[in-house]
């Protein structure tokens, strides 16, 4: 391909990295005054990164993985640049970013339930034991109708295929369409691109009717919103050894910001281990995002897994227990949901609200301002129920 850059003519395809280099400050000035496109359209060609829009962070992922080969199969190749799929990330794959430049997925908030309209949706993690239990709690799970799912970590017992297979139901009872996973400690045998080649979340999104999904990085941090609430999904695998990283900090901020400007009234935050040990997995507390939901009233809960019991922790003004975290200004729950066939371990006494070692998940339902979680086990038996405002 030839283009002009006053006066001047490129052959980007011939082109070597050092070379292209020379030009990315130009060709950037050229590119702003380059009028976007609104369509419709999950993924656009050229978006690296999944934000519904081609611009130039896309560009800088392309550039920084210029002339590299994309391992085989090569699946969700256009996450590092190489948006015709042919296993090179190459001048061919800049012409399709450069031709798709400016478009946007039409991202007008449209909400896809009314603020006062009830939905409900299953927190669960830690398969590390036994797919069997994991695909029977799949199957009670199923009878509760969630619209959608969250699974906090530990995606493990086997391959990824063989817990796709029990999160089925081992009847392909359709639970994989509606599950949104984020990763644990247990699976950190598997990269990054691995991981990315077996998920899409932003398909999940699409086939539940979920809105405004963004990724921080594709189907390792990502958040999406459905009905009145945001969904955020963290990058935490095993213990925080201190703060969060201050890339999620920053973009969970932004999440949280973007969530209130639009109206809505909760946000859900899912990651593997919890912000407040209620066992014998004691971690830092992450102070950076105590300091974020400080700033973010419209924060709800979190749910995690790692611990493997079921438990609830409530923060900030009226908690049971005054200060088990010093300085939160604002109500939020803490909530673990594990384990899901991964075997349990014993509460430690004191810290927590309530706490019980069973196998099972717990089914939340939203209703306007309403938050209901119910706990279950693996005899279908309705062990902890709470219900409050937000």
């Amino acid at each position: 391909m030839l283009f002009s850059l006053t006066g001047n003519y490129v052959n980007l395809k011939n082109m070597d990295g050092k070379r292209i280099k020379h030009y990315v400050f130009l060709l950037i000035l050229f590119l702003v005054f380059v009028p976007g496109k609104a369509i419709a359209q999950t993924i656009l060609p050229g978006d690296a990164n999944e934000d519904g829009i081609v611009n130039g962070a896309d560009f800088s992922i392309w550039l920084n993985n210029y002339s590299k080969i994309i391992p085989t199969p090569v699946t969700n190749s256009h996450r590092n640049g190489d948006f015709n799929s042919d296993g090179v990330v190459n001048g061919a794959d800049f012409s399709i970013w450069l031709s798709h430049y400016g478009q946007r997925i039409n991202t007008t908030p449209t909400p896809t339930l009314p603020a006062t309209a009830s939905f409900n949706f299953i927190s669960w993690s830690d398969t590390e034991l036994s797919l069997t239990t994991f695909a029977q709690l799949s199957n009670q799970a199923l009878a509760l109708q969630p619209e959608l799912t969250i699974y906090n970590g530990d995606a493990e017992a086997g391959t990824l295929s063989q817990w796709q297979t029990a999160l089925n139901g081992n009847n392909n009872n359709g639970m994989s369409n509606k599950t949104f996973v984020v990763r644990g400690n247990g699976n950190s045998g598997i990269g990054v691109a691995a991981w990315q080649s077996f998920f899409e979340f932003s398909s999940v999104a699409s086939a539940i009717g979920a809105t405004n999904y963004t990724a921080l990085t594709p189907d390792i941090a990502y958040s999406f919103d459905y009905g009145n609430s945001r969904f955020i999904g963290i990058d935490v695998p095993g213990c925080i050894s201190g703060p969060v990283s201050a890339d999620q900090n920053t973009w969970i901020n932004a999440r949280l910001t973007d969530a209130e400007s639009r109206g809505l009234t909760h946000a859900f935050l899912f990651f593997h281990q919890p912000i407040y040990a209620v066992n014998q997995h004691p971690c830092a507390i992450p102070g950076n995002l105590i300091t974020t939901f400080n700033n973010h009233p419209i924060v709800t809960a979190t749910f995690h897994g790692h611990e493997h019991v079921k438990a609830i922790v409530q923060f900030g003004p009226g908690a049971p227990v005054a200060n088990r975290i010093p300085g939160v200004v604002n109500k939020w729950y803490e909530f673990v949901t594990a384990p899901a066939g991964g075997g349990s371990y014993n509460c430690t006494a004191g810290a927590s609200d309530y706490c019980e070692r069973y196998e099972g998940f717990a089914n939340i339902t939203v209703s306007g301002r309403n938050v209901t979680v119910n706990f279950y086990d693996t005899a279908n038996a309705l062990r902890k129920s709470i219900t409050f405002t937000k």
